[in-house]
């Protein structure tokens, strides 16, 4: 299948320790599609990634998005404006309130412009499309009432995970289902009951 997955990554705190004793999510992430692309929140405009997608369906390749934590709004933006299938890990969707310690003026302007254009684009998409959440109960930093209320009628799939945090700690044990998760649409009623 000529597919490729563009994975949004989180923010990473200044303070950040990294273990590097276990693999990195988007290390895992890149075992699951043939091609991918890592995005970070403060990467190039959403331009260069509109003509990207563009011409990936030009070439009518499968494209899938993960957006994790503050990653989750380029790839919702993205999901809404060209129905592509989602998934989104702990999404942080309010980082203008939760990191505006961390985050420039400019950082701040450019996601409250994408959730107007998100706002704007999501009222035009079917309900319940191809877009799954997968949040930790014990996050130590969002909660996910707010997000749910906004977008319950397009999420076909929520999982919640004990012993997770907002690291998701639990992706590389979920790896499959994570794909799985991504390519629903593609999937038979069978391989949908192995999965769950």
């Amino acid at each position: 299948m000529n597919s490729s997955g563009i994975y949004f990554a989180g923010f990473k705190h200044p303070n950040a320790i990294e273990d590097n004793s276990k693999k990195q999510k988007y290390e895992i992430f890149q075992s699951l599609f043939e091609e991918t692309i890592k995005v970070d929140y403060n990467d190039e405009p959403i331009g260069k990634l509109e003509k990207l997608i563009e011409k990936y369906i030009s070439e009518n390749k499968k494209i899938y998005l993960l957006g994790f934590s503050i990653g989750s709004i380029k790839s919702l933006y993205l999901h809404f404006k060209y129905d592509i299938p989602i998934l989104l890990i702990n999404p942080s969707f309010f980082p203008e309130i939760t990191l505006q310690a961390y985050l420039s003026q400019n950082e701040i302007d450019n996601i409250i412009d994408l959730k107007n254009n998100i706002k704007n684009l999501k009222h035009k998409n079917k309900p319940y499309s191809n877009f799954s959440v997968l949040l930790s109960k014990d996050d130590e930093v969002i909660t996910y009432d707010k997000f749910l209320n906004i977008f319950n009628t397009y999420i076909k799939y929520v999982e919640w995970f004990e012993n997770s945090g907002h690291s998701f700690i639990q992706f590389e044990n979920r790896a499959e289902q994570i794909r799985l998760l991504m390519i629903w649409d593609e999937l038979t009623d069978m391989d949908v009951e192995e999965v769950f």
